[in-house]
Formats: structure tokens, sequence, C-alpha cells
């Protein structure tokens, strides 16, 4: 794999069988809009073929890590292309689940809906003291996921971050399990690149193979669970959604009506 990849919000590099994926749309907080994904997903693979590469490391640049979707496109999709950008999404955060190589995802700043699923989708998390993460959905008249955050929190403390949107700061992320470790901003990628030496340092073939054992048994506690797309096609174009989105634009309290 070179050094450097031709993509317009990606950045991609290698060291010492370390690759580091940095997400740079700074103008948008590097909120994933369609470009973005599809560089990222295509990112993915170019690590993944890699042989010389042992563990990938993500995170985004300046003070955010990803902040979500990009509200802009919205209100330019139809409701079948809103159906493939979430089949993208969730494509992306499976590959990311399932790569061969361990994944580390150093948040640097917000992890803000799809950014916090990204942070959950890598195996270890490690976290500035300024990263905050929420899933604030329902504060726009959408849908939140459920599936990975359950795996770590107790179900009353999800329902208490779905249904509010709040923000989870650093300190309570790691007391919940969501993080592995917290530290300050400047030592951020520093800490994530020795977590990531000693990873590359032992056996790959066990590391590949105990990360399938763990994604296997994972899959057989969570049975036939699968996204259901109605209930999101269902909030896509609802009066709530647009209510929302209105409200954020012109900066005041939405007014919704549950419809």
């Amino acid at each position: 794999m070179s050094d450097k990849m031709p993509y317009k919000y990606i950045i991609l590099s290698a060291e010492n069988n370390i690759a580091t994926l940095t997400i740079n749309r700074p103008e948008s907080r590097n909120a994933l809009n369609d470009e973005a994904m599809r560089e990222f997903k295509d990112a993915l693979h170019q690590v993944e073929k890699d042989a010389a590469t042992r563990v990938l490391i993500i995170t985004g640049v300046g003070t955010s890590f990803v902040a979500g979707f990009d509200m802009k496109d919205i209100n330019e999709m139809t409701r079948d292309g809103f159906v493939e950008y979430v089949k993208l999404e969730s494509e992306i955060f499976n590959l990311v689940e399932c790569f061969e190589k361990p994944v580390i995802g150093a948040v640097n700043g917000y992890a803000i809906g799809n950014g916090f699923e990204l942070a959950l989708s890598c195996d270890i998390r490690i976290a500035s003291e300024k990263a905050k993460f929420s899933y604030p959905e329902t504060k726009f008249g959408w849908l939140a996921p459920v599936q990975r955050l359950s795996r770590i929190v107790g179900m009353g403390k999800v329902k208490e971050i779905l249904y509010t949107g709040r923000f989870v700061d650093a300190p309570e992320a790691a007391k919940l399990g969501l993080v592995n470790k917290v530290v300050p901003p400047n030592d951020l990628m520093m800490e994530a690149r020795a977590m990531a030496q000693q990873i590359a340092a032992v056996a790959p073939l066990a590391v590949k193979l105990t990360k399938q054992e763990v994604n296997s048994y994972i899959a057989q506690v969570e049975g036939e669970y699968a996204f259901n797309m109605d209930s999101c096609v269902k909030c896509f174009r609802s009066q709530d959604l647009m209510e929302g989105m209105a409200a954020f634009r012109e900066k005041r309290a939405p007014r919704f009506q549950g419809k």
C-alpha cells in the first residue's frame, strides 16, 4: 500500500505495519456524505489487501471524529437515495467490525450519530479528553441504532442515551465501558500507535482468528437481529424530521407533532 492515496476526504498512510485512516472533512466536522463514505469503503479495501498492515487506526482531523450525517444532503435525497445511503453506511460499519485486522478508533472529538456507530464498530476505542459521544437522532425525528451500543451498556442506559440524544463525555464513556482509555488530546495518536504496536508485535494469525471467534460469539448471542429498514424509512420525510431539520437550520427549538 502506498503512503498516500488519491482521496478527497480520506487521508491514508502506513508505517511499521500500522495503517492510519483519517477522515478529512473539517469544513463539515468530518460529517460523512456519500462521496466520503465511498472513499472510506475503498480505503478499507486498500488496507485489507495490504499484507504488511497488521493494525488499522481510524481517526478524524480537527475537533471531530465524525459529526454524523451531513445535514445538507438530506433535503436533496429521494427515498431510494436515502435507502441506498443507509445500506452503504451499514455496509461500512460491518466492514470495520468484521475487518480481518484489528481496528483502533482514536476518537479525537465529537462522535455523533454515525460517528458514534463507527467508533463502536472498532475493536478498541481510545478517546481524547475532549471526545463526546451522542446519538442525537430523536432530536431531529430520526431513528438511532441499538445493536452495538447495547453490547456494551446496560439496557436502561441504552434507552436513556437513545431517547434523550444527550452527549456522553469522555469520563462517562470510560465509566460505561464505551472506551478503553481516555488520554490528553496531544497524547491521543501516540497512545493509539502504542496500542497498535503491541498488537502488531504478536502473532497475526492468532489475532485474526481470535477476532473471528469474538465476532462469532456475538453473532450467536444476538441471534437473528437485523436493522429494521422499514422503521428507518418511516422517519424519512416524516413531518417531525422536516421540522427537526428546519429547527436545526434556524437554530430554534423544534415543534414536534408525532407525525
